[in-house]
């Protein structure tokens, strides 16, 4: 299952052994002055996986509906796959279930009918899918279409040892399997970029429980196109994706992983790395604090102007084996990869800023956050540092990202479920 740093800093002395000879990787290291653009990761047109949606259902691995794209790969099908039912839904599908977020007329504010508790004023929340086929929904991205698609693993938090999968919500509200591959282990989260062929963007996936439950040796990106699954890199318990391709930092996929693809030892941080799709090695993104380097990376985001600037943002945990100088808080870090703390002693997991500084959400960074009971809480952070709850009474972390209608949509790890914050009528 997923250890963070400050639950477990011993199992992955021996849990996280990427065989160096299974991918194509030979591990860069990286510091100095990354420069180029940034942006939201945009994802292109046209579709990735395809295939029709059939009956079946999915939950701890196992998908219905049949193979698409070339049948299966590496021992489980790929591609759009079967419709996954189950579950409850309400306010429909993401991206274009809520009246008004893009501008129309906003819904009236109603208390959730769950307990969740949403503390912004003007806001409700509104589940958008619990239950099965979800059974540990960590990571969320937009892609193309304009749909949510959700890293749906088997053994974040739950402790299965089956396949995780890449599910889709569509339109009218059901979710189809995306992906389905057994070399799937994790997974934490997908993201789309750019193919290497020029086709339709390419989904990417990190896998990483692979070694704990014996899918396979080493863990690894992965990446699909057109339905096809194959390995693209080595790369050591990969988490949190995205691609960037504007604005102040280079382009390429940026995700969180080991510096080192092999844990024969500490040092080993988790920390930021860049990677090119198609190339054979990755840069390592090394913020400098004035302490040292800043380590035990879990998540991270980029501003959009205003007071947050186009800096990077990173949040870090405690690391204690891997990165013993490691902390807990959010770091600002700038072109020149100096970081400066902003928030101390909060454990955000995934960080998603506001798409503008002067629209509904402001000029504020938003987080997933670890509450003291170790439960789960939406916060916003601004620029100076301060810090407010948003959505409460959630039952654990899990991801945060904005939706093409405006909404904020976050999942619910151990709560099995994804909800999203929308603006409200009093």
């Amino acid at each position: 299952m997923r250890l963070l740093p400050w639950l477990s800093v011993l199992v992955c002395l021996g849990a996280c052994n990427c065989d160096p000879n299974i991918g194509l990787n030979d591990g860069g290291t990286g510091g100095g002055v990354i420069a180029g653009g940034h942006g939201g990761g945009s994802t292109g047109g046209g579709s990735t996986g395809g295939g029709s949606t059939g009956g079946g259902s999915t939950g701890g691995g196992s998908t219905g509906g049949g193979s698409t794209g070339g049948g299966s790969t590496g021992g489980g099908s790929t591609g759009g796959g079967s419709t996954a039912g189950g579950g409850s839904t309400a306010g429909g599908g993401a991206g274009g279930g809520t009246g008004g977020q893009g501008g129309g007329a906003l819904p009236p504010c109603a208390p959730h009918d769950g307990g969740l508790l949403a503390t912004l004023p003007s806001t409700r929340i509104v589940t958008v899918h619990a239950g099965a086929p979800l059974i540990d929904p960590v990571g969320l991205t937009f892609g193309p279409g304009g749909l949510l698609y959700v890293a749906n693993s088997s053994s974040w938090l739950s402790g299965g040892t089956t396949a995780g999968t890449i599910l889709r919500l569509e339109a009218n509200g059901t979710f189809t399997t995306f992906v389905s591959d057994s070399r799937l282990a994790g997974p934490g989260w997908v993201a789309f970029a750019p193919s290497t062929d020029g086709g339709s963007p390419a989904a990417y996936m990190g896998t990483e429980d692979s070694d704990e439950f014996g899918a396979r040796s080493g863990d690894q990106l992965l990446v699909s196109t057109n339905g096809v699954v194959s390995d693209a890199l080595n790369a050591c318990e990969v988490g949190r994706l995205e691609y960037v391709n504007s604005g102040t930092f280079a382009e390429g996929l940026y995700f969180t992983a080991r510096e080192q693809e092999v844990d024969t030892g500490p040092p080993n941080p988790s920390g930021l790395l860049r990677w090119m799709p198609g190339s054979s090695s990755y840069t390592v993104v090394r913020a400098i604090s004035s302490t040292g380097p800043v380590g035990a990376v879990q998540g991270f985001a980029f501003g959009h102007g205003g007071t947050l600037g186009n800096d990077l943002y990173l949040s870090t945990l405690l690391d204690g084996v891997y990165t013993p100088d490691a902390s807990v808080g959010v770091w600002r870090v700038d072109a020149g990869l100096q970081a400066t703390a902003l928030v101390t002693d909060v454990k955000v997991v995934d960080l998603a800023a506001s798409p503008s500084p002067t629209g509904a959400w402001g000029d504020f960074l938003y987080g997933s956050s670890i509450t003291a009971d170790g439960g789960g809480a939406l916060i916003r952070i601004a620029s100076d540092g301060g810090t407010q709850d948003v959505a409460s009474r959630l039952q654990s972390y899990g991801s945060v990202t904005f939706g093409p209608d405006g909404a904020l949509y976050f999942t619910d790890i151990a709560g099995h479920a994804i909800h999203r914050l929308e603006r409200c009528t009093p």
